[in-house]
């Protein structure tokens, strides 16, 4: 990308982030279709409840709406919003368990970025994924979440976690490695 088309993409962004902040409509619903589908997508892979992540990510935009003068915009907005719809998703895991233990966050590995979800022959290789990120700690569940399915880099997840970017890798890289354990121990591949 050229210094002049950097430049003026900057410039686009802070124009569209100042209309945002004014409160413009247009801009608001600009928003909204430019993230809703992938941020549902998050919150449904964290809560495993269709109308569990409709409503995290409707209340998540809601925070957002009245949290844009906040925005200082120093992460992408995608990666604010990450964050807003994180919280949302935490908050529904803890009401509908009465307490804070997020051990059982509800998430399918798949994957646009490795060849993991287009390898599938059957369901035993998704079943068996499923199962392996059960198993791990919550951190790296929601690390590898954010990896796979919003194709985050890792100082955005950094940034959504509210994590060191040190503490993010080793989330990342621990993860992978246990459940490459767990599925060649189940004999369906180590393609992660």
């Amino acid at each position: 990308m050229s210094t002049a088309v950097a430049e003026m993409t900057m410039q686009e962004d802070a124009a569209y982030l100042a209309r945002l902040r004014a409160g413009e409509e247009a801009a608001f619903e600009r928003m909204v279709g430019e993230h809703i589908d992938r941020l549902y997508a998050y919150a449904l892979r964290m809560l495993g409840n269709i109308a569990e992540a409709a409503d995290a990510v409707q209340e998540a935009f809601l925070d957002a709406h009245r949290a844009l003068s906040s925005f200082r915009g120093e992460s992408r907005l995608t990666t604010w919003l990450h964050r807003i719809v994180h919280r949302r998703c935490l908050a529904a895991i803890r009401k509908r368990r009465g307490h804070s233990d997020v051990d059982e966050l509800a998430a399918v590995l798949g994957d646009d970025r490795v060849d993991v979800a287009k390898s599938l022959e059957n369901g035993e290789m998704e079943l068996a994924v499923k199962e392996s990120l059960g198993v791990l700690p919550p951190a790296q569940k929601e690390a590898l979440t954010l990896f796979y399915y919003s194709n985050m880099s890792y100082e955005e997840i950094a940034r959504v976690m509210d994590l060191p970017l040190g503490t993010v890798r080793t989330h990342i890289h621990r993860g992978k490695a246990a459940m490459r354990q767990i599925l060649t121990r189940r004999g369906v591949g180590t393609n992660v």
